[in-house]
Formats: structure tokens, sequence, C-alpha cells
């Protein structure tokens, strides 16, 4: 395996975000030869992936006359600031390729240095770029995908809707319409229905019955205009609403397990951020709307559940015993004794209006709860809903074993020992000559206090070695 690195550090972090952009629809290989990509690599066709991932679109200025397709793979990934890996001599030597653009995208590049060799090129979530064989379509299997396109606009104004999702329903296959409203998506050839949903807008479902062109009106959904909604001196209707309200309904929560409300707003509310301040087990997360309020006092916004504002006092928790003074008890969240599933409706009102009702209290937004009640003469109703996951620490730290922890005190203790007193020189005034470094064999008696002496129990080590941190952090249930 011929392997050249140009970048020896890449950060985790652009590796996540390479993860987050990209489609679910990656490949996962198992392989063993050398020939063949490493164990369980998740890659992405470059031809396929080109437009999604920001490496590949760069463009970058090539000027290869006469090269071995080898070294040209190596300065179009030097200079994309890329890592390369294959099997060296796969091409020969007589495959020469000449490249001449000042500005070529990376992903054109490769695809024209591959161009006939019967490989193509992939990239992992690791920006390492690989070889793999192509592998050959027989005509059945092309048969069983259709290519379909059209356009999609306002059915009132005409005007071209963005980002419209198109989409084969029980499937994974679907686009989004791009600034002109057009689209253009290969189905599976038993495919019979294809959907077309948009915020605002009644979604539409047309069959497909061999058609490739669409063009599509979609209507918008005025029925979202007769919403009951609470804007704090009681309900309106949402189109006689004038200050900023959004809403999020029940089906909404229930379809999103979450350990509490707060969690079920996160991104779901336009100008609602939520955040989780830190790790600890059951910590409330930080909600600010629209952005921060007050450098020196608090932001969190106040929270009216059933017409009852409550206090979300973070200082409710009892004081608790700590030898370090430095320890501080995870505050308690009153807002997690509410049950997700037992909410009618949450509205949040943003704008001066809230202040209005609730004086400096809303001066950061109010957060309106309904629950659910009981309505007369109905049958009762009983409803089921549970989940089950699982939890595991991921980036574990490596710590010493208790012998590691030993032979590392007992170095550092000797060390300090040695320097400080030269117990080993006989012309010393501190010369201890029972000197032994697993021991204090004559060290207090020559004056050595302190760091000069190794701590008993390492000195007669039980054989005692428990890891807390597997045990603390093992995986668990939700």
């Amino acid at each position: 395996m011929k392997t050249v690195t140009l970048k020896n550090v890449v950060p985790i972090l652009v590796a996540l975000m390479l993860t987050s952009i990209l489609p679910a629809n990656a490949f996962s290989l198992k392989q063993s030869t050398e020939s063949e990509l490493p164990d369980m690599v998740t890659y992405y066709s470059v031809k396929e992936y080109s437009t999604y991932i920001p490496e590949l679109r760069n463009t970058i200025s090539l000027n290869i006359i006469d090269l071995n397709r080898e070294e040209a793979l190596f300065t179009i990934a030097q200079k994309a600031d890329l890592e390369i890996a294959f099997d060296s001599g796969i091409f020969g030597e007589a495959n020469k390729v000449s490249i001449k653009d000042n500005s070529v995208r990376v992903a054109d590049a490769l695809e024209y240095v591959l161009e006939g060799t019967g490989y193509e090129s992939v990239i992992t979530t690791r920006r390492e770029i690989l070889l793999k064989k192509k592998e050959s379509v027989s005509e059945e299997e092309e048969e069983l995908q259709t290519d379909v396109s059209g356009r999609v606009i306002d059915a009132d104004s005409g005007e071209p809707l963005i980002g419209v999702t198109v989409f084969v329903p029980g499937t994974n296959t679907g686009t989004t319409t791009d600034a002109q409203g057009r689209f253009s998506l290969t189905v599976p050839s038993d495919a019979d229905v294809l959907a077309f949903s948009y915020v605002g807008y009644v979604r539409q479902e047309v069959d497909l019955d061999g058609q490739t062109e669409f063009n599509i009106e979609l209507a918008s959904d005025v029925a979202m205009l007769d919403d009951v909604v609470v804007v704090g001196y009681g309900t309106q209707q949402r189109e006689e609403v004038t200050g900023s309200v959004v809403s999020i309904r029940a089906e909404m929560i229930e379809n999103n397990p979450s350990s509490s409300f707060e969690n079920a707003l996160q991104g779901r509310l336009a100008g609602v951020n939520v955040a989780e301040s830190s790790g600890e087990p059951g910590a409330a997360p930080q909600i600010t709307i629209r952005g921060t309020g007050s450098i020196s006092a608090g932001n969190e916004p106040l929270y009216v559940i059933d017409g009852v504002p409550l206090s979300q006092n973070f200082n409710q928790q009892g004081s608790i015993g700590s030898q370090r003074a430095s320890f501080q008890p995870p505050p308690a969240n009153p807002l997690a004794t509410l049950n997700p599933n037992d909410i009618e409706s949450i509205e949040v009102l943003k704008d001066a209006s809230a202040a209005a009702i609730y004086g400096s209290r809303g001066s950061n937004g109010v957060i309106l709860v309904t629950t659910k009640k009981g309505t007369k003469n109905t049958a009762p109703q009983i409803n089921v809903r549970s989940y089950i996951g699982t939890q595991s620490v991921f980036n574990e730290p490596e710590l010493m074993n208790a012998e590691e922890v030993i032979d590392y005190t007992k170095d550092a203790r000797n060390n300090t020992y040695l320097r400080e007193q030269d117990p080993t020189n006989p012309a010393s005034g501190n010369y201890n000559p029972q000197y032994d470094p697993d021991t204090n064999a004559g060290r207090e008696a020559n004056g050595a206090v302190g760091n000069h002496l190794i701590p008993e129990a390492y000195v007669n080590w039980d054989g005692t070695d428990t890891d807390w941190l597997d045990l603390v952090l093992e995986p668990s249930q939700l």
C-alpha cells in the first residue's frame, strides 16, 4: 500500500461537520485485502456527493503536463489539502494525463484523472481520498430506476418555491427544489407516488404513472389560520394575532421523545435557542428568546403553566456535603417534573406584548404551557407510549492503572530524593548505603521527608486495581 499523508492533524470537528451535512445514504464496507478499503470505512462517492461536500466543491489551480496518474492524484490531493491513499502501480507507467486549468473543482479533477481506469474516488469522513473499483451495473439494474424532474411554484402568485421537499413516501429517496423551483430525482421504477411538502403549504402527492416531468402548484395551508393560539390575556384565532407568537402542538412533542419539555423545543421554534449548558444528568438546558437580553441579570424566559407563573429557581437543591470546596451540586430543575406527554400546546411570546402582560418578569420572553385536560361527556381514553435507549461514553480518556501510578510516583519521588540529597554519593552528608528505589530503607534516618519518601501504600501494594472510571461510565439504559 502506497500512502501519502499531506496533513498530519485532521481536526475531529471537520469530520463531524462533514458527517452532519451529508445525506444519510453513505456506504460501509468490511474488507480485508490490502487492495481493498480498510475495515468498516464509511465513505461517500466523490461523483455523487460533489455538490454536498465543501472540500470537493473547492476550486484549485492545476498545471499538469504528461504526468502519470499516481503523481497527478497526489498533486490534486496536496492542493486540495486532503489525504489520499491507494495501492502503488495500479495504473501502470504508460498512463499519463495532462490538466491545465486555473479554476477546476477538486471532484472534477479527480474524475478526469481516473477516467477509463476502472476506479472511482471516494471520500471518508476523515477527509481521506480512497480509490475503489467501479461496480458493474447490469442493464436490468439500470432499468430499476427512473429519472424524474420538474418545477414547483406557488398556486396563487406563480413564484417558484425554494426548498420544497420532493420525496418518495416510505423511502429515503428525496431532494429539494433550487432557486428556480426546479428539481431532479432518481426514483425506483416501482414507485407509485411522488410527494411534495413545504412549510405553510398543503402537502401534495401525485401519481407517477410513467411520467418524468412534473409542474406542481402548491396551495397555501389557510387552515393554519384557524388555529387557536394562547396569547397571555386569553386565546385568539391565529389570523387575528398581531404580536410575535409561535406555537407547538401536542403531536409534534409526542413524535419527538425527550426527557423534558425544554428539549422538545429544540430546533422547532424560530428565535428560540435551546442549548445544553452542561453535561450533567438531568441538568436543565439554557433557553434564550431572540438572543441575550442582559449582561449581568438572567436571560431565562418566564414560564407560565396553565396560567400560573413558575419561577425556574435553580437554587432549590439542599446543601450537599463535600470534601472539596470547588464542588458544586447540580442545580435542581423544577420544570423536570412536567411530563412532556401531558402537554397540549406550547406558545412562545417573543415581543413587547409579553412585558405588557407579565411586567419585568416577561422581559426575556414568555413560554406558555397548556396541559391536557378532560372534557365532559367523553369516554375515558388511555394512551401508552414508551421508548428505550442506551447511552455510552465516547472519547473516554486513557488513565493509568494502579501499577502505572505506583511506578510513576516512585520515579518522581526517587528523582527528587537523588537530586536534592544525593544519597548514593559517599561524600554526601545524606549518604544512604541502604538506598532502594522501591522502598524507604534508610531514608528517614538520613533526614528524608515529604516528597523524598514513597507512600507506604505504594511500597506494600496489595494488588488492588479498580477501574472506577469504567464502572462509573459503563453503558446504561435511558
